[in-house]
């Protein structure tokens, strides 16, 4: 394997990938490596604010295809450009393990051509940090979420909150997570690690970074 040029954080739908993802990114800069978290898709970048724009319109953001294709692209530009930069990300998903369990969301054999970069950099020089949380706190805080998405000023976040679908397919979407994912990983030979995050999350995060101590 090369050396460890990015981590994708995963897991259901309320584990704490954001809090996990941004506790292990401090906990290697306090150890003075150069590390960044990073939203993904980064909005920031011009693939990201196209994006953006197709998550903000209510049309164009039934296309799923369209949005596979895009986060394809993301996830790839970013393994470019983590070759060279020095910098070890870390990324909340990313469009090769979210595409492991969205994968009719686009033909498959456009799926299998523009993933298959990415799966092979994720190969060499990533690894998937896989959250494992019980499901009926994830289950509140989703509920937690969408009250707070309705508050939002945002349209397309008081869409997401008004449709409620990632509560109601909780179940559906967690069993789909729990029970392909790590087949998945382990079919296409991608590092990863299970950490359970049922204590606080700076305990989830070291469990995480001391699965790291040997690619660092």
């Amino acid at each position: 394997m090369d050396k460890l040029k990015y981590i994708v954080v995963e897991g259901i739908h309320g584990s704490g990938k954001s809090s996990v993802a941004k506790e292990i990114t401090k906990i290697l800069q306090e150890r003075w490596l150069p590390a960044e978290y990073l939203h993904f898709p980064d909005e920031e970048s011009d693939l990201g604010k196209v994006i953006r724009r197709v998550l903000a319109d209510k049309d164009l953001y039934t296309h799923r295809e369209v949005l596979g294709l895009l986060y394809a692209a993301a996830s790839n530009s970013l393994h470019i450009k983590s070759k060279d930069d020095g910098k070890i990300y870390i990324l909340e998903r990313d469009a090769v393990t979210t595409g492991l369990i969205f994968q009719k969301d686009m033909p498959r054999d456009t799926r299998i051509e523009v993933y298959t970069f990415g799966i092979e950099n994720l190969r060499k020089s990533g690894k998937v940090i896989y959250v494992k949380i019980d499901k009926d706190i994830a289950r509140e805080r989703i509920i937690t979420r969408n009250q707070e998405l309705a508050k939002s000023d945002h349209q397309v976040r008081k869409d997401k909150a008004g449709d409620k679908f990632v509560e109601h397919k909780f179940d559906e979407m967690s069993l789909l997570y729990d029970t392909q994912m790590i087949p998945q990983l382990k079919k296409l030979g991608i590092p990863y690690e299970v950490v359970e995050n049922n204590g606080t999350i700076r305990q989830a995060g070291e469990k995480a970074v001391e699965t790291l101590r040997d690619m660092l």
